[in-house]
């Protein structure tokens, strides 16, 4: 079993998924993309940024300009055309967790 938090990115190749965890470990998987996002309820976090791409916004660093680029470094390519969606989506995920964090 994983923990959801620990998944950073999730590749589809084929008819498998390649899901790499925090640790640097990748797993393979026989499912698509939605049977994993159906899984997770549709967790917010996970973003699809390209076809056969969804990566886990708490591990986002940054978005520069084509390229998104992970906490570890790895880089993956996005959508050009859906570039402010995706940016917009893991802008509202971090202030969410910001504001889920804040002392009362």
């Amino acid at each position: 079993m994983i923990s959801v938090k620990e998944i950073m990115s999730i590749e589809s190749d084929a008819h498998y998924l390649n899901i790499s965890v925090v640790s640097g470990m990748t797993y393979r998987t026989r499912m698509t993309m939605n049977e994993f996002l159906k899984l997770t309820d549709n967790d917010e976090r996970f973003i699809p940024v390209n076809r056969g791409v969804v990566l886990n916004a708490d591990y986002i660093e940054r978005i520069d300009g084509a390229l998104c680029i992970m906490g570890n470094g790895t880089r993956f390519s996005i959508k050009v055309r859906e570039k402010s969606i995706i940016e917009k989506r893991v802008r509202d995920h971090m202030f969410k967790k910001l504001r889920e964090n804040q002392w009362i």
